[in-house]
């Protein structure tokens, strides 16, 4: 069986500055371990929060148009108390398939895959934390298979910022006031074989399905506003 050492990189470009891919929550360096073959690719989320009263709150930056277009002030996270985030990522293979057979047989040997989410967060008044849980699905695409999809449910998602957010006086304090850790659990429902992915000589399986554990590091740009 393949070693089932792999990690995926998500690498998601979603801030308020002139690069691509990007949303108003920042962006994000995430790990995630068992997932064969190995991934790497771009994501963003997008918003939609309520108060403590339950009344719905703008959290949302729509890419910082409003602001660059009509100097509409940016949004922050002050009187957020309930969270839904809708996570969408891209992802495309690096490296090798498999370990122990080659995809020569198979005529091209691209996988990509989609990560289509929707989490909840609760923020208490303590600006440091939010934590939530969330569920969704990543259908898979490629050469030399059919397509497919796993469901993914993530039980625990934590995110902590250590310091406290708020307006940025200098450069140095708007980054240190963005900065976010992020943890979550995953398990995604169904496992993969080297036939899901048009390989029948790899011995590559992965029986039943598997928990991932994500740590992430990155910038939410509404903490600094």
């Amino acid at each position: 069986m393949m070693k089932r050492l792999t990690v995926a990189a998500l690498v998601c470009v979603c801030a308020l500055v002139p690069r691509a891919a990007r949303a108003d929550n920042g962006g994000w360096l995430d790990w995630l371990y068992s997932l064969d073959p190995k991934l790497v690719g771009y994501g963003t989320e997008f918003h939609l929060c309520l108060d403590a009263t339950n009344k719905i709150v703008n959290c949302e930056d729509w890419f910082g148009i409003p602001h660059k277009l009509f100097g509409k002030p940016w949004v922050t996270l002050d009187n957020v108390r309930h969270e839904v985030d809708f996570r969408v990522g891209y992802y495309w293979k690096y490296g090798d398939r498999f370990s122990d057979v080659p995809d020569d047989a198979v005529k091209g040997d691209s996988i990509h895959a989609l990560k289509l989410m929707v989490l909840y967060h609760y923020r208490p008044p303590d600006k440091h934390l939010a934590v939530g849980f969330g569920a969704g699905f990543m259908p898979f695409f490629g050469d030399g298979f059919e397509g497919f999809s796993r469901g993914i449910v993530t039980p625990i998602s934590i995110i902590y910022a250590p310091a406290a957010s708020g307006h940025s006086s200098s450069t140095g304090d708007f980054w240190k006031k963005a900065f976010i850790i992020r943890a979550e659990s995953s398990y995604i429902m169904q496992g993969f074989t080297g036939l899901d992915f048009g390989n029948a000589t790899t011995k590559y399986t992965s029986n039943g399905g598997e928990w991932n554990f994500s740590a992430a590091f990155g910038f939410d740009f509404r903490r600094s506003h």
